[in-house]
């Protein structure tokens, strides 16, 4: 309700973008916290209709700070890299986080789990939590 007045159109992205910050307002919690709740309500929703198996939920989000997402459904990559050196800053060791719907043919990605929420860590990994419906 929080939010309703801001949606001007009629993507599902842009609703559950308004219910992730709805759930942020109301529980003042983390952005992390703020997706697994809405998500959640998305889900049961979903199955209480019977819409449930025609759901996919691949969200990545971030509020300029930190940045979270989830897979539900749909394949999600990821690839942590770590060097010493790089085109972009010659000479200082670096770490790279590539989030990607399909692996790229270079470097060992891996799957984010299924039914699963993540979010960035400020050094570049991936913490990831089962999205259960509980």
């Amino acid at each position: 309700p929080e939010h309703r007045g801001a949606i001007r159109g009629a993507t599902d992205s842009e609703h559950l973008l308004h219910l992730i910050l709805s759930m942020r307002v109301r529980l003042g919690g983390s952005l992390f916290t703020s997706l697994q709740m809405a998500l959640r309500q998305v889900i049961a929703l979903c199955r209480e209709i019977g819409q449930e198996p025609h759901l996919g939920l691949n969200v990545l989000l971030t509020d300029g700070v930190g940045m979270v997402g989830s897979r539900w459904r749909r394949t999600l990559h990821y690839l942590e890299q770590d060097g010493a050196t790089s085109e972009q800053a010659p000479g200082r060791d670096y770490r790279a986080l590539i989030i990607a719907s399909e692996p790229t043919d270079r470097g060992a990605w891996l799957e984010v789990p299924e039914r699963s929420v993540f979010e960035v860590t400020p050094d570049l990994r991936l913490r990831i939590e089962p999205l259960d419906e509980a």
